[in-house]
């Protein structure tokens, strides 16, 4: 939506309005990309079932359209988030929104782009990179409860230094029992044994049982290669390490070719949608950072070793 500036009760605020027929056009935009994405995959042989993947979208985008609801995540971000001065998080005027319309306090503060254009330290930089990846820990590790929208223009950076939080639409509650799900996951990966990565892929729901061996060994592959940022070997990791990239994206590549039943794992598609756009932020910071925390943190145990 279109944001306007002004001023309420002698304070500044952000005025959010919804452009007309967004809401109303979500279902038949969604009906044609599925006509256009089952067709691709009859012509390309693959046979996966991709409703599960269109039912998520649709959820997402029809809560994304929700003010009232994007309101109330707001507030409850602010309230989590309250009394720690690395975050900002705009305060809701429910008086004057609707579903269509939000307004919050005005704050200020410029984008990733225009911040690092006044060439801030190395230790600011850090510290914003830091900042954003205990926000994820947070977000899905404690709360159960995750902004899943990666666009750079979500976040501002205030003069001093905290991350201004905006646009919860695309917020998604994870229950305890996923969460729990997810550690395990990481778990296995941590012990680099193929055979057990691809056991618990087939009981995630990862990857189809029907896909041939050589699609499970490149989905160990790549849940393998995925760790790199982890291992203890690799501390601290550059977030500029183009040659991890680009086997990251070959390996993903790969995979995703050789798949003929399984469609994108929507229980995860837009927690790692999230994931990637902090590895792209930080990645744009030039920053190294000690991963150990954070591995400890979402796995409950020390950083794994080299297989």
């Amino acid at each position: 939506g279109q944001v306007h500036r002004g001023t309420l009760d002698g304070h500044d605020v952000a005025v959010k309005i919804q452009y007309p027929g967004v809401a109303a056009s979500i279902d038949s935009d969604l009906l044609i990309l599925k006509r256009v994405a089952k067709a691709f995959s009859s012509v390309s042989g693959h046979e996966a079932d991709l409703d599960p993947v269109f039912q998520e979208l649709a959820r997402v985008l029809h809560q994304e359209a929700n003010y009232e609801l994007e309101l109330s995540l707001m507030t409850e971000y602010r309230e989590r988030l309250a009394g720690d001065t690395r975050y900002r998080v705009p305060q809701a005027f429910p008086e004057y929104s609707s579903r269509r319309v939000l307004t919050m306090s005005w704050e200020p503060g410029v984008p990733l782009e225009v911040w690092l254009r006044s060439r801030p330290s190395l230790e600011r930089r850090e510290r914003i990179a830091h900042s954003l990846l205990d926000l994820f820990c947070m977000e899905f590790f404690d709360w159960g409860l995750v902004q899943t929208d990666p666009n750079f223009a979500n976040f501002l950076i205030s003069p001093d230094d905290a991350l201004v939080l905006l646009d919860f639409g695309a917020t998604l509650r994870y229950p305890e029992d996923f969460r729990s799900r997810y550690r395990g996951l990481l778990a296995v990966m941590a012990s680099q044994n193929a055979d057990d990565i691809v056991a618990e892929g087939l009981s995630f729901g990862l990857i189809d049982r029907r896909e041939s061996a050589e699609s499970k060994r490149l989905f160990a592959e790549l849940l393998i290669h995925s760790l790199e940022p982890f291992l203890a070997s690799n501390q601290p990791f550059s977030f500029e390490d183009v040659d991890y990239a680009k086997k990251n994206r070959e390996a993903g590549t790969n995979f995703v070719r050789s798949l003929k039943y399984s469609p994108p794992p929507h229980s995860i598609l837009f927690l790692h949608r999230k994931l990637g756009g902090i590895f792209n932020f930080a990645k744009r910071l030039s920053v190294r950072l000690d991963l150990g925390p954070y591995w400890k943190k979402m796995a409950g145990a020390d950083l794994p070793m080299r297989g």
